[in-house]
C-alpha cells in the first residue's frame, strides 16, 4: 500500500493545476482588492452592508485559494502562500478598523455631550442675564421718582417674567441646577455647566488625539492588505495564462 500511496503523492504533487479553480481565485483576489479600495472610497466605512462585503470578498478569496492550491500543491505553491498573506494582512486591517471605528464612536459621543455641555452653559448664562436685567430694573424702579414709579414697577415686573420664561425654557438638567432641595443657586448652576463644558472639551480632545493614529494604522492596513490581494490575484492569473511555469 505504500508504493501507490507515495505514487499518489508524487502524482499530486506535480500535476497540472485546475484551470477553473485557479481562474476563480484569480476572480476572488480581484474581487476582494474592488473590496478594499470600495471601502476606502466611502465617507462611513461601518455603513450597513460596507464591511459585510469586505469580509465576505476576502473569506472568498481564501476558499477558492484553498481549492485551486488542493488540486497541484506544488504548482501553486507561491500564488497560495499570496493569498496566505493577503489573508493575514486583511485580518490585520479589519482589526485595526474596528479600533478606529470603535474609537471614533467614542469621539463622536463625546462631541454630543460636549454639545449639551454648551447648550446648558447658553441656558444658564441666558438666565443670569435675565436676572441681572431684573436688577437693574429693581433699582430704577426704587429710585424712582413718585411720577415714574408705576412705569418702573412695571418694568421690573416684565423683567421678572423674564426670569421665569427663561427659566420654564430650560431643560430639566438645567432647571435641578437651581432647585434649593438639590443645593442649587445661581452661582452652582454656573460653575457646575462650566466645568460641565471643560470635562466634555477634554475628554473629546483627548479622543480626537487618540483617533488620528487609530485613522493612521487602519490606512496603513488598508494598504498593505490591497497590495497584498493584488500580488495574489496576479499570480493566480499568471497560473491561469500558463505563465508561472512547473517546479521541477
Amino acid at each position: 500500500m505504500l508504493v501507490p500511496a507515495a505514487a499518489l503523492v508524487f502524482a499530486s504533487c506535480a500535476a497540472e493545476p485546475d484551470s477553473a479553480e485557479v481562474r476563480l481565485a484569480a476572480l476572488t483576489a480581484s474581487s476582494a482588492v474592488d473590496a478594499l479600495d470600495d471601502i476606502q472610497a466611502v465617507d462611513d466605512p461601518d455603513a450597513a452592508g460596507v464591511r459585510d462585503r469586505f469580509r465576505d470578498a476576502t473569506r472568498e478569496a481564501l476558499e477558492a485559494a484553498s481549492r485551486a492550491h488542493a488540486t497541484a500543491p506544488a504548482a501553486t505553491a507561491d500564488a497560495y502562500a499570496r493569498s496566505l498573506e493577503a489573508a493575514e494582512a486583511a485580518q490585520r486591517f479589519g482589526d485595526a478598523m474596528a479600533l478606529a471605528l470603535k474609537v471614533l464612536a467614542e469621539y463622536e459621543a463625546a462631541q454630543v455631550t460636549e454639545a449639551e455641555a454648551l447648550t446648558a452653559q447658553r441656558t444658564v448664562a441666558r438666565i443670569e442675564a435675565a436676572r441681572e436685567f431684573y436688577w437693574t430694573k429693581a433699582e430704577e424702579r426704587d429710585e424712582a421718582a413718585t411720577g415714574d414709579w408705576r412705569r418702573a414697577s412695571a418694568a421690573a415686573r416684565d423683567a421678572a417674567s423674564g426670569i421665569l420664561e427663561a427659566y420654564r425654557n430650560a431643560p430639566p438638567s438645567v432647571r435641578i441646577l437651581y432647585e434649593d432641595d438639590k443645593g442649587g443657586s445661581p452661582e452652582h448652576a454656573v460653575a457646575e455647566t462650566d466645568e460641565r463644558v471643560r470635562e466634555a472639551a477634554g475628554l473629546r480632545d483627548l479622543l480626537l488625539e487618540d483617533l488620528a493614529p487609530k485613522i493612521e494604522a487602519a490606512e496603513a492596513a488598508v494598504d498593505e492588505a490591497t497590495a497584498a490581494y493584488r500580488d495574489a490575484r496576479d499570480a493566480w492569473r499568471a497560473l491561469a495564462a500558463g505563465e508561472a511555469g512547473q517546479p521541477p
